[in-house]
C-alpha cells in the first residue's frame, strides 16, 4: 500500500503564530500558495491559515477603530509600518485603545479623545502638541513628517508613545489592522497524518478539509510536510 513516505515531500513553508498577518500575506503572495501551516515557538504545529482567513480579517477590519479586542505588539507594528520610535518613556510594548485619524476640527477631536486612545496625525505641529497633552497613549505621525524637539520633549514628559510612520495616514491605519498576529485568524484544528498513513486516507482527509490540505507531522507534532 502506498503511504506518505512514498511521496517526494519538499520542506514545507510555514508561518509562526506570532508573525503579523501582513508578513503572512506577503509570504503567500511571494510563494504563490493559498494556505500554509502555522507553527508555535517550539516549531510544533499550531494550526493552518489560508487566503480566505486574510480576506475575512480584511473585511472585518473595515471601520476598524478599537484595539482593545485585539491589542497590537509594538515590535510587530514597527516592523509592519517600517516606523521609528521617537519617544517611549512608559516603555509600552502593546498598543490598545481606540484609533483615530486626526482629520476633524481640533475642538471635535479633543472632545472625543479619551485617555489611552491612539491617534494618527500628519505634520500639524500644534495639533501634535495638543494631542500629546490631552492624555492619549500614542501619537503616530505620518509621512515621515519632521518632528520638532518641542513635540518629542512633550511626549517624553507626558509619557506618550510617539512614532514616526513613513506612510500616509490611510496606509498607516490599514497596515495597523494587518499587524495583528496570525494566531488571531488561523484555524487551530487541522487534519494531520504521519509518514506511514496510506495515500487513500490522505485523499479522504484532503477532501474533507476546508483548506483542501493535510499536514504531515511526526509523533511530537513537528512539521514534516504539507500536502494539498
Amino acid at each position: 500500500v502506498a503511504t506518505v513516505s512514498d511521496l517526494d515531500l519538499k520542506k514545507p513553508i510555514a508561518v509562526h503564530a506570532s508573525d503579523s498577518i501582513q508578513a503572512l500575506a506577503l509570504m503567500m503572495r511571494d510563494q504563490n500558495v493559498r494556505s500554509v501551516p502555522v507553527v508555535d515557538e517550539s516549531g510544533r504545529l499550531a494550526g493552518v491559515v489560508g487566503l480566505k482567513d486574510i480576506a475575512r480579517h480584511y473585511m472585518d477590519s473595515v471601520g476598524f477603530a478599537d484595539l482593545s479586542k485585539a491589542p497590537i505588539e509594538l515590535d510587530i507594528l514597527l516592523k509592519t509600518l517600517d516606523a521609528r520610535v521617537m519617544s517611549n518613556a512608559k516603555q509600552l510594548t502593546v498598543l490598545t485603545g481606540r484609533v483615530f485619524i486626526a482629520a476633524m476640527q481640533r475642538g471635535t477631536m479633543l472632545n472625543r479623545l479619551r485617555p489611552g486612545d491612539v491617534v494618527v496625525v500628519g505634520d500639524q505641529n500644534e495639533v501634535q502638541l495638543e494631542l500629546i497633552r490631552s492624555g492619549c497613549s500614542a501619537v503616530i505621525v505620518t509621512d515621515n513628517a519632521i518632528l520638532t524637539n518641542e513635540v518629542i520633549a512633550a511626549a517624553a514628559e507626558k509619557e506618550v508613545l510617539l512614532l514616526s510612520s513613513p506612510l500616509p495616514a490611510f496606509a498607516t491605519v490599514q497596515l495597523m489592522t494587518m499587524s495583528e498576529p496570525v494566531s488571531s485568524i488561523m484555524t487551530a484544528t487541522c487534519p494531520t497524518v504521519g509518514m506511514y498513513a496510506p495515500i487513500a486516507d490522505v485523499r479522504a482527509k484532503i477532501v474533507e478539509s476546508d483548506y483542501r490540505s493535510v499536514v504531515v507531522v511526526d509523533s511530537d507534532r513537528r512539521l514534516i510536510g504539507f500536502i494539498t
